[in-house]
């Protein structure tokens, strides 16, 4: 069954004079078959913060007692409004200490109260942002865009939006959909659609975070994709790098990431035993450092990008035990190598296989390909690499993208989607053998 939720509404006591009494308002919503409407109160900041508290008590009393007498016909949650540095957010998931706070931030960019809800299942969402006068903000200011707004009183530019959020899905923004102000003689156009009936705000912050449900207005898919880098460096390791492990992962959590795995440089050559040992110890040491660094902030993983034979490879899913013993694998042959990869549950994909003409000769050595590498400071011939890999598709290789971020100039702009975040070696590795993803190229989501 599929339930309908309308995510912004606006009545004669929410929003002031001028806006459908709720009576009409509700009936309109029953009648098109709604189950549950996010009623907008108007904040309207004071000087006085025991004034404006008092504001907010009224606003969450009318609420309650608009929901006591609907209940049983339509589910009325409360959600906010407010405008600061002329655009317009919506507040979902608010308790009333939350709204509270919110007069502390008068006239401040919202990036400072969205900090302060970070901790909470509080939503900020930038409202109808293409209309005249308005502006799409960076999304790492917001928690979503609305992108479709009914709105009869303006041109909300509902296909701006659209095709702006479309570009910028990869970032990881999330997308919803509502009505907005609409007339006596007009219907509700705007919400979502669920295959559960959300009758609480906590149940309405959880579907639009999840994604679980289609938008009313808009041909997007609100599921959240979540980004994975798959190749990446850091100075404490690979003396081409210039940034710090504990640098990397704040730029890439800046950047919307959900996972980043740190492969590290790593050969055998002119090493002894013991030599290479501990250069291995010491890589996973800074990468579980790194891990603890990011906390729940973002996934870090271990990996490693390997030299056998003077070509460059990825091991993803690899172990220190694994490493640990393999002292001499820089003058192996890459067949027999990967046969051990594979064996221990990991993938070898070749790593910018064209970036100094380097041809793989036979694309059966490895499990995959790094189709895209974003290196700015190096022609990895990403295009030949790409038709290289469409003429030997009946191979069936895992296609894999990758920044190669070395240096603080570098933006974070490879990897893969999923609609999931990964959070293991193990379970990379299966998402790369079912091919459930899409590639990052240039900071775009592209099809395999």
């Amino acid at each position: 069954m599929n339930y309908l939720t309308d995510l912004h509404a606006y009545s004669e006591k929410s929003f002031g004079d001028g806006y459908l009494a709720e009576n009409v308002l509700f009936e309109k919503y029953i009648e098109c078959g709604y189950k549950t409407v996010v009623l907008i109160y108007k904040i309207e900041f004071n000087d006085d913060q025991s004034v404006f508290q008092a504001s907010i008590d009224h606003m969450f009393k009318t609420n309650e007692t608009l929901a006591e007498k609907y209940k049983g016909r339509l589910n009325v949650l409360l959600g906010a409004e407010f405008n600061t540095c002329d655009n317009d957010f919506l507040i979902y998931g608010a308790e009333k200490s939350d709204l509270y706070k919110l007069n502390n931030y008068c006239g401040d960019w919202v990036t400072d109260y969205r900090e302060e809800l970070n901790h909470k299942k509080v939503l900020v969402v930038q409202a109808h942002p293409a209309k005249v006068g308005g502006r799409l903000l960076e999304d790492h200011n917001v928690d979503a865009f609305e992108v479709y707004c009914g709105d009869e009183r303006f041109n909300s530019n509902n296909s701006f939006t659209e095709k702006y959020c479309e570009k910028y899905q990869t970032h990881g923004i999330l997308l919803t959909s509502g009505s907005g102000y609409f007339g006596e003689d007009s219907k509700p156009s705007g919400g979502i659609i669920t295959d559960f009936e959300i009758k609480t705000s906590s149940e309405l912050v959880a579907a639009i975070i999840n994604g679980s449900f289609k938008l009313l207005g808009s041909k997007l898919s609100p599921s959240r994709k979540f980004k994975t880098e798959l190749h990446c460096h850091s100075s404490e390791i690979s003396g081409c790098s210039s940034v710090k492990a504990k640098d990397v992962v704040d730029k890439y959590i800046k950047n919307g990431y959900s996972t980043l795995v740190l492969t590290n440089h790593l050969n055998t050559y002119g090493k002894t035993p013991d030599e290479y040992r501990r250069r291995v110890r010491r890589m996973f040491e800074v990468c579980h450092e790194a891990k603890m660094y990011a906390g729940d902030r973002l996934n870090v993983i271990p990996g490693v990008e390997v030299n056998i034979q003077s070509e460059d490879y990825l091991i993803i899913g690899v172990t220190e035990e694994f490493l640990y013993d393999e002292v001499n694998f820089s003058k192996e042959e890459v067949s027999e190598f990967r046969k051990k990869v594979n064996a221990a549950g990991m993938l070898l994909i070749c790593a910018h296989p064209m970036r100094f003409a380097h041809v793989i000769f036979d694309y059966r050595d490895v499990d995959g390909i790094e189709v895209y590498n974003g290196h700015p400071e190096h022609n990895s011939n990403n295009d030949l690499v790409a038709l290289e890999c469409a003429a030997k598709k009946d191979l069936g290789l895992i296609l894999t993208s990758g920044t190669d971020h070395h240096d603080g100039h570098h933006k974070p702009n490879a990897g893969i989607l999923t609609d999931y975040p990964i959070t293991n070696g193990k379970e990379l590795v299966d998402v790369l053998k079912s091919k459930e993803y899409s590639l990052i190229k240039n900071g775009y989501g592209v099809s395999l």
